[in-house]
């Protein structure tokens, strides 16, 4: 239920679930409070999260789910409570590429009930961070008191819609609906009002003749 975005994002697989929409004690799923850093991050108007953080930029997550104390209030549900990294003394770094294509994935149900292939799908979800201690060469030296820490995420995805749907044959776009059936095999051509007027062009494709339907 951690607040975040990137690999554990709501459209990738092995995702638990998100702090605006999970119920805790009771609460309802915009009732939670999110704590960065000490910061409040929730929206004005429906206290939902207001930014997610990139899971790899987390050092410390705590949920508090009931009698919790007063600093924790205006909320009815549990309280998130995220800790960011901040770098160390030594330069550390971290790089990832989460791949999801359609040669590795499987083919969705659907389209092997009604014996469609897989299509292209790519998706990359990638990121990186970086931190260490501050140091200005002849100036500072920021070991064991100043640090920084840098990440970032970013995610790509490129693939076709499929749709499996019913369109008009020939005859229907011709107009002609006698090889129309309902379910129990009746013609609905019977049920379609007969038009008064009937348009067609002339073969040079100059004027249009309406003339009454026979």
């Amino acid at each position: 239920m951690i607040p975040t975005q990137g690999q554990q994002g709501s459209n990738n697989p092995g995702v638990i679930g998100r702090i605006t929409t999970a119920q805790v004690g009771g609460g309802l799923a915009q009732q939670n409070g999110v704590l960065i850093d000490g910061a409040e991050s929730r929206g004005a108007t429906e206290s939902g999260q207001a930014y997610s953080m990139p899971i790899e930029a987390i050092a410390e997550f705590k949920l508090e789910t009931s009698n919790f104390n007063a600093q924790y209030g205006r909320t009815a549900g549990g309280v998130a409570i995220l800790s960011t990294k901040s770098g160390t003394n030594e330069l550390h770094g971290a790089a990832w590429d989460f791949l999801r294509n359609n040669h590795l994935n499987a083919n969705s149900w659907t389209n092997d009930r009604n014996g469609i292939p897989k299509v292209l799908f790519q998706r990359n979800a990638f990121g990186g961070n970086i931190g260490g201690p501050v140091l200005i060469p002849k100036v500072y030296n920021g070991k064991n008191k100043t640090f920084w820490f840098f990440d970032d995420e970013g995610t790509r995805q490129g693939s076709p819609q499929q749709y499996l749907d019913t369109v008009p044959t020939a005859m229907q776009r011709a107009g002609d609906f006698s090889q129309t059936y309902d379910p129990p095999a009746n013609s609905i051509s019977s049920m379609i009002p007969r038009p008064r007027a009937r348009t067609r062009v002339t073969p040079d494709n100059i004027f249009v003749i309406r003339s009454l339907a026979t």
